[in-house]
């Protein structure tokens, strides 16, 4: 036999094999690491925005008025309010009407009225009332020259305005009155008094009945400038008091069985004309 001697080689390509399929593991487990760190960021950045998009929302500010009105609201309750950047009117369930400031110290109390008070108003240093009694009452808090008294033959008394720029001259010392009857307008006369003028009754004046529209009892009213607005159940109307006109009439649009309501339409003026 010449003797040949058989070596066995490592299988490198093996080793080789293994080499590489532990590497691939290792670049799987980092990706996989990797993709772990991301998604628990991504995670972390949306519990973030929704922490901000669940922020408490700002609370309105105030503060309760106190003062004297405590001690009133102890004997009488509150029926209506009104009020300008000075003062406070407010009218009881005893016919009362009490004037604050804003700290709620009592500054006037007048008693004009046997029945609750449904309505007040407030323009300079002039207020107005009326009550249940359907009697209306202007009275002025320095001065008396344009104070004034009036009780209505028919009818309820449903809501009184003061011009807003009420005894600053003779043209704009007037009140307006809504009723079921209607809308009454009482304007300063040349030698003193008020004389009445109905700027809407039970037949909702030419123009209403013009177009088969009637008026009737009064829901609510406004008074901006020199537009007067008030609401009945057959719609709302626009006054204009320099033109002495009416500008606008906008009708009801919801059935006529419902005109039976159980508050008033409230009637806001958004710009000046």
């Amino acid at each position: 036999m010449s003797g040949k001697v058989l070596e066995t080689k490592p299988n490198v390509g093996s080793v080789n094999t293994h080499t590489i399929d532990k590497s691939a593991v290792d670049s799987k487990d980092g990706n996989t690491a990797e993709l772990e760190e991301s998604s628990s960021g991504t995670s972390s950045e949306y519990e973030s925005e929704s922490d901000s998009e669940e922020e408490e929302e700002p609370r309105l500010k105030y503060e309760r008025v106190r003062g004297n009105l405590a001690t009133l609201l102890d004997r009488d309750s509150l029926t209506s309010i009104a009020s300008n950047d000075k003062l406070v009117v407010l009218g009881t369930m005893g016919g009362g009407v009490v004037i604050l400031d804003h700290l709620g110290y009592n500054i006037q109390h007048r008693r004009p009225h046997v029945a609750p008070v449904l309505s007040v108003a407030l323009a300079g240093d002039y207020w107005a009332s009326a009550g249940k009694d359907r009697k209306v009452v202007v009275n002025g808090m320095l001065s008396q020259e344009c104070n004034h008294s009036v009780t209505l033959e028919t009818g309820a008394v449903v809501c009184v305005l003061l011009d807003p720029q009420f005894a600053q001259h003779r043209s704009t010392t007037r009140f307006a009155v809504g009723h079921t009857n209607g809308l009454s307008l009482y304007e300063r006369s040349l030698f003193g008094g008020y004389k009445c003028c109905a700027l809407s009754d039970s037949v909702g004046g030419s123009i209403g009945a013009s177009i088969g529209l009637t008026g009737g009892a009064v829901r609510g009213a406004a008074w901006k400038g020199s537009l007067l607005a008030w609401a009945t159940d057959t719609g709302v109307r626009v006054y204009h008091l320099t033109f002495k006109t009416t500008i606008a009439l906008i009708q009801r649009d919801h059935s006529a069985a419902q005109h039976t309501v159980s508050a008033s339409p409230s009637l806001e003026h958004r710009r000046n004309f």
